[in-house]
């Protein structure tokens, strides 16, 4: 069937074919002049814009979420030394399935520090772990609710 120019009874219902140009965009009828004291209107509102503004809070730090509040507060104190003297002591092997990669290995809490805080920075506490073995034991703790503050969902 032959459909006269723009007649597609499958195109949308709303009237909108393609190729028809929008109704309006910005401010002013698509395809219209816009006068230059309009112009000149438009330009003066955009200047009172932010443009040149200072915030007020500009270099300045939150105290609601900084230090302690923040969600990402671990203590305050690094100790990547403890990182390291872990990886020597055990040798750059995973304690739990004695792969030997330097490069991936990552240090874990034997007991979480959720459970025991005081052993935050006990070399005891700490072990060697592959990155595979390491995300097992973790999905093992939280499936087994020992962290305490993970809410697994049912």
């Amino acid at each position: 069937m032959i459909y006269s120019r723009g007649k597609n009874p499958n195109s949308h219902k709303n009237g909108f074919e393609k190729g028809h140009p929008p109704t309006y965009r910005g401010g002013a009828k698509f395809g219209h002049k816009v006068s230059d004291e309009q112009k000149r209107k438009i330009g003066l509102a955009n200047s009172k814009s932010l443009k040149g503004h200072i915030p007020w809070n500009k270099g300045k730090s939150n105290p609601h979420f900084s230090g302690n509040n923040n969600v990402h507060w671990k203590g305050g104190i690094s100790r990547p030394w403890l990182r390291k003297q872990t990886l020597i002591r055990d040798d750059y092997i995973c304690q739990i399935c004695g792969l030997r990669e330097p490069e991936i290995m990552e240090v874990d809490h034997s007991i979480p520090i959720s459970v025991n805080p005081a052993l935050k920075s006990s070399l005891e506490n700490l072990v060697t772990l592959c990155p595979n073995c390491h995300r097992k034991k973790t999905n093992r703790e939280k499936r087994s609710n020992l962290y305490g503050r993970w809410k697994l969902k049912s």
